[in-house]
This record gives structure tokens, sequence and C-alpha cells, in this order.
């Protein structure tokens, strides 16, 4: 489908859902999102594409195509989640990317569509 902000018009006009990357940071967020979309609550999904246009951030952090993909890694990794590590012929972000990741973060931290997320995140 491309872009994750395509995911709620898609659930509203009727498709099943979208393969999100940045549900692997925030689940519950991209749960509700797609909950918003499928009952047609209108308000809540404008609301929630709100959120989403900021997480789209991430995916413009650094140069390259693989922009997005190091993002979500970085973002993983600050978290806890997982390793930054890429498969080759990539690399993983170093500074300053990281710390761009890092601070936007924390910006997204104070989003309280977020929340929940960040709770289980816990602090970085």
């Amino acid at each position: 489908m491309g872009s994750e902000l395509l995911m709620m018009d898609s659930v509203l006009s009727g498709g099943d859902g979208g393969v999100t990357g940045g549900a692997n940071l925030f689940p519950r967020f991209f749960s509700a999102a797609y909950q918003a979309a499928a009952s047609g609550d209108l308000d809540g999904v404008q609301q929630m594409q709100k959120t989403m246009i900021r997480l789209q951030q991430l995916y413009t952090i650094g140069q390259h195509a693989s922009a997005g993909i190091k993002g979500i890694k970085c973002a993983l990794d600050i978290a806890g989640i997982c390793s930054a590590r890429m498969a080759e012929p990539f690399r993983r972000f170093e500074m300053p990317e990281k710390q761009s990741v890092h601070n936007l973060l924390n910006g997204l931290r104070k989003d309280p569509l977020l929340t929940k997320d960040f709770a289980s995140l816990g602090q970085f």
C-alpha cells in the first residue's frame, strides 16, 4: 500500500488494514488508528492522522533511500527493543542521525495518543 499515512484511508474505503513500520514501535497507537477507521470514527481518524504525520519524521532522517528502515531500527534500538544493526550493504545510523532520532522520540513522548506505547517503552 505504501505509506502508513494511507492505512486509515484504506480501511475507511473497505481495506483490511496495513503493514506499518511504525507499529513496531507504537503498536497500541496503530491498533487504535485501525479501530478508529474500522468503526468510522472520523474525529478519531483526524486526530490520529496528525500524530501519524509527526511520526513520518522518523523516516526522513538521513540521506539515503534506506532512511526509513534505519530510522525505525534506530528508534527500536534506543527503546531497547532490538539492535539497530542492518544487513549488508546498509549501515546503521551514527551520530548525528541517532541523536536526531532520540530528539524526535523525546518530542513524541508528549503526544497523548502515544502515552500507552511510551509507558511500555520506559525511559531511554
